[in-house]
Parts: C-alpha cells; sequence; structure tokens
C-alpha cells in the first residue's frame, strides 16, 4: 500500500507535526508512506514538496493573493480563517502519481483549493484538524452557520461587506457532493462533523493524534529544573502554543483570570512557564513569576519542559485534539483544561488531570489548586497520564487504525 499525505507543511503546527508523526509510525509498520507539503522543514526524502522555480514563484503569488483577499473580508482580526481561492499545481501531480491512496490533512495556505479536492481521481481519507472543512472561510465557529448552512439571512450582526464564508460554503456545498471518509482526532470534532449542513451523513471515525511514547517519557524533575535553571523551591505551572498569548482560541486571557484568583502565599510559590510567546503584553504586579521562553522547535527541549512542571494547563476555548495536552500526559504530567472540545478525550477528570466547567475560571482556578494541592495526588495523576498516553496516543496504535481504515476505503 502507497500512500500520500497531504499537508501544508511538515512543522510547525499541530498538523503538520500530527501528519508527520503518522507517516513515520506507518512506514515503522512497513507501508509505502510519504508526505506532499509546500513548506518543507524536515529533511527526509518521504516529504515531497513537488516545485520547480516557476511554480513557487506561482504558488507563492496566489497563496499571497488569497491571504490577503481574506484579511481584507475576514469579520473578526482574533480568528483564523482561510480562503483557499486558487487552484494548485498538486493535483496534476496527485493524479499522475501511483500512490493508491490520498490522506489529506489541514490543505489550507492554498495547498488545494475545493474544486481542486473533487478532481482527486484516486480513493481518499481526510482527517479534520479544525472546522474549516464544515464552515465558511472559519477555522473555529461560535456562530451556527456551520449547523444551518450558510445563508444571507443567518449572519452574525456584526460582520458586513462581502460575505466570502457564504462564497467559500456554497463553493463546498457545490464541489464536495460525495462523501469522503472522514477522521477526527477528537470525540467533540467528529460530533460536529455530523451535526453539520455539509457533511451530516458522511462517513467519520474519531482517531486520536499519535505521539512516540518511547521518545514522551517522564524524567526525574529536580535534575530536569537543574538543567534547564529552573527552581526547586516553586511550582511550575506550564502553559504553551503557537502564538499562546496572542491567539484568541489558546485562551490566555482566560489563563491571566484564573491565575489572578490563586490565593496570595500560593501566587508567591508559584513559576508560570509559557512557550509558543515572547511575551503577552502588559501583565504588571500580576504577584507571580511568569517565564516567556518563546518559540521551542527542539523537541527535547519541549520534552524538558513537560518534565518540569507539576501540572499543564491548557484554557482553550475550541481545541480539535490538543497535542499539548496528550504529550504533557505522556511525560506524566497532570492538565487542567476546559471541558469543551478535543481536550476532553485527553483528559480523564480526577484520574489525569481536571475537566473545569467550560469557561469557567473560577473552576479552572480550583483545579489547577486541587492538581497542587497534594504531592502524592498528584503523582498518582501523573502515573494515570501516562497509562492514558500509551494506551490511547501511542504512534503505533493511531497508525494502525488508520491502516484499517485505509483498507476499508481501497476496498469499497
Amino acid at each position: 500500500m502507497k500512500v500520500l499525505h497531504v499537508t501544508h507543511s511538515d512543522s510547525p503546527g499541530g498538523a503538520g507535526i500530527a501528519a508527520y508523526r503518522l507517516c513515520r509510525a506507518q512506514r515503522e509498520l512497513g507501508i509505502d508512506s510519504y508526505m506532499l507539503v509546500n513548506i518543507k522543514n524536515r529533511t527526509e526524502r518521504e516529504i515531497l514538496t513537488n516545485f520547480n522555480s516557476l511554480t513557487k514563484f506561482s504558488s507563492r503569488v496566489k497563496a499571497y493573493v488569497s491571504k490577503r483577499i481574506t484579511k481584507l473580508l475576514a469579520p473578526d482580526p482574533y480568528l483564523p480563517y482561510s480562503a483557499n481561492l486558487f487552484s494548485s499545481h498538486h493535483l496534476q501531480f496527485i493524479n499522475s502519481s501511483d500512490f493508491d491512496l490520498v490522506h489529506l490533512h489541514w490543505i489550507n495556505k492554498n495547498m488545494l483549493s475545493i474544486k481542486d479536492i473533487s478532481r482527486i481521481q484516486k480513493p481518499i481519507v481526510w482527517t479534520y484538524h479544525d472546522m474549516w472543512p464544515i464552515c465558511g472561510i472559519e477555522h473555529y465557529c461560535f456562530h451556527d452557520r456551520w449547523k444551518e448552512g450558510y445563508r444571507p439571512d443567518n449572519r452574525p450582526l456584526n460582520e458586513t461587506g462581502f460575505d466570502l464564508s457564504l462564497w467559500q460554503w456554497n463553493q463546498k456545498n457545490k464541489h464536495l457532493q460525495k462523501p469522503i471518509q472522514i477522521t477526527c482526532p477528537s470525540s467533540w470534532l467528529s460530533n460536529c462533523v455530523k451535526q453539520s449542513a455539509l457533511m451530516k451523513g458522511w462517513p467519520v471515525q474519531t482517531i486520536p493524534n499519535g505521539l512516540d511514547t518511547t521518545f514522551w517519557t517522564p524524567a526525574d524533575n529536580t535534575h530536569i529544573r537543574d538543567t534547564l535553571g529552573l527552581p526547586q523551591n516553586k511550582q511550575i505551572i506550564l502553559f504553551g502554543a503557537n502564538q499562546s498569548t496572542h491567539y484568541h482560541i489558546k485562551g490566555f486571557d482566560l489563563l491571566q483570570e484564573a491565575l489572578s484568583l490563586l490565593p496570595k502565599e500560593k501566587m508567591r510559590n508559584v513559576e508560570l512557564l509559557i512557550f509558543g510567546a515572547d511575551s503577552g503584553g502588559s501583565l504588571k504586579n500580576i504577584g507571580y513569576s511568569i517565564n516567556y521562553l518563546g518559540y521551542v522547535d527542539d523537541p527535547s527541549h519541549l520534552r524538558d519542559l513537560y518534565r518540569s512542571a507539576d501540572v499543564m494547563v491548557v484554557p482553550s476555548r475550541l481545541e480539535s485534539f490538543g497535542q499539548t495536552a496528550s504529550e504533557a500526559h505522556a511525560c506524566s504530567i497532570p492538565v487542567v483544561t476546559f471541558d469543551a472540545s478535543g481536550t476532553a478525550d485527553i483528559v480523564d477528570h480526577l484520574k489525569t488531570g481536571y475537566l473545569a466547567r467550560a469557561y469557567d475560571v473560577e473552576d479552572f482556578c480550583a483545579g489547577i489548586l486541587w492538581v497542587l494541592e497534594n504531592n502524592q495526588r498528584r503523582k498518582q495523576l501523573g502515573l494515570e497520564a501516562r497509562r492514558k498516553a500509551e494506551n490511547c496516543f501511542d504512534n503505533l496504535l493511531v497508525a494502525k487504525e488508520h491502516i484499517e481504515i485505509y483498507k476499508k476505503v481501497l476496498n469499497a
């Protein structure tokens, strides 16, 4: 079986990393698995870019124009949007190749247009890494147009001008007529697909994003902190994601509110580590130490950050999965998150961490305190978290689940 994973990049970003891990694990299992990307940051020969100088220039121009148009017409500057406006040269490569099956991942930034997807002449599996396939141009939605269908009369009142979301949704409705086998990394996102106006009734299966549980492992906290120059006498709260403090979906503002509720005596004994950002804006007289680490591109360094922590916090408003939570669990670190979206599949409430009521900052603060207040409890949470990672998120287990999906699609 020869499989082509199609995604915008091999890293950074959760979708690219998830696709790369899946491709690697499938190769370990004997599947002839490759990746096709716009941006290649890794060196493996199995990662293909399909660019010559002309197509590279053309692709950059198309991506730039698409981005500018989308930004101009996007209704909310704090949310991510994509409008794949132009056809891609990748389609001809895909159709003329000898791959048995095409596995689509995050195909935005003009990786493939909607029309391109409809013209792929090979069996397809499509992993949704956010809500974009069932929406207009939105990657995450806080309205119900994706359930009702996009119409002029149900446009949010705060939106004006040309309705690019309606136009994009109509393109999807026009070109995506034939059901495609979908996989989603969380039950929350699978349920969104089942409720969507576009893809209700399409085959969908929940398969989590995988990780290498022989790499993401626990280690002695004391030694790691010495190595990283972190204090031994404080409890460390870890938070991070790409653009973690500026990306509204990631909920840094909610985390600040929750931490401001910590008792003053607890604040003096807490240090907040933040990766994925250099600063969080104006934060003064907050009562606890903050250490901004910037973007961390070394997996070994990131693993040590997890290992150094007492608790990982994921205050995201919406997450398709939440790889920082699964990575933290693999390193035996309990996680506090909202019971709101994909991370609810990762954290078992009061067993591997704490699921706070959706967007309730007081309950989120209570969860942090509950994890930190008892060393023995925290140790037990870590053991259960590690067990959960081994049993549910191991790369090879996840790869085998996908291979079974491939067999079903190819046989059909």
